[in-house]
């Protein structure tokens, strides 16, 4: 009877020890990600009404607005522009391989068009000020999940890190984070084949095979360097889609390089 005792008490103690663990490593996470600075500036200065309830906007206006976000860093919102246009011929190339709705075509689209207005305060942890200015920006009408979920994207857009080092996505369903994975494998892919800013990669066509896929990339000049920046940040693309990316280049075709007039 006492062994018995001894052995539940211990068994008890270890999983008290476990999750006392998870919960430190929690806390730690959103102390890192200045969760609990940004928490109380938000209700000492009486802007709690970021997390409350809000009324349904228009999906135009809230583009407008993320729009807006996005033309705080000039330096690169002809790239972020661009960068949206590729994620999106990818995503919905690729609809049979993963399956997934107009919600997460929409948090792509957003995570690629504000993923860089952290730039504005130089390169070096930019992905970081990109994340924290997403989920803190009270003039994008984002609710608190589209928040968290388009930060993720765009805090890992650049390939360095790991999504389970984030407290928001240990709190996601295992759906959403295969999601969300999924998502940011696409927008690193396509940041890579923009990698240069120069917007040489006009359009692509995707096309899946048993052995992987294929993007076919029209440019009217060498993109050999887009090409190999986009395989260099490629590995969680093919760890979601469990199949090996490859990027070829396809016949020039005539007509000018870069972005659209007015956006360089």
């Amino acid at each position: 009877m006492i062994a018995g005792l001894r052995v539940f008490q211990n068994d008890r103690e270890r999983e008290r020890r476990r999750v006392y663990r998870r919960t430190v490593q929690y806390w730690n996470s959103l102390h890192r990600m200045h969760f609990w600075d940004a928490l109380t500036c938000e209700v000492f200065g009486n802007h709690r009404a970021m997390y409350l309830p809000k009324t349904v906007i228009q999906e135009n206006m809230v583009k407008e607005r993320v729009m807006r976000a996005m033309h705080t860093s000039p330096e690169s919102a002809a790239h972020s522009l661009h960068v949206a246009s590729l994620s999106l011929q990818i995503f919905d190339q690729l609809m049979e391989s993963h399956h997934l709705s107009e919600k997460e075509r929409r948090w792509l689209e957003f995570g690629a068009l504000l993923h860089d207005i952290g730039f504005k305060e130089g390169k070096k942890g930019h992905a970081k000020r990109s994340a924290l200015l997403i989920s803190t920006d009270e003039q994008i009408p984002f609710s608190l999940k589209e928040r968290g979920v388009i930060g993720l994207l765009a805090h890992s857009h650049r390939g360095s890190g790991t999504f389970e080092r984030s407290g928001y996505y240990r709190l996601l369903t295992t759906d959403e984070q295969q999601s969300i994975r999924m998502l940011a494998g696409i927008l690193r892919v396509a940041d890579g084949l923009d990698g240069t800013h120069r917007g040489k990669a006009a359009s692509l066509a995707c096309t899946r095979s048993d052995g992987g896929i294929t993007l076919l990339v029209s440019a009217s000049s060498d993109c050999s360097r887009e090409i190999s920046m986009a395989l260099s940040k490629a590995s969680l693309f093919e760890h979601t889609f469990m199949k090996i990316l490859k990027i070829e280049q396809a016949p020039p075709a005539p007509g000018p390089a870069g972005y659209p007039e007015g956006l360089g």
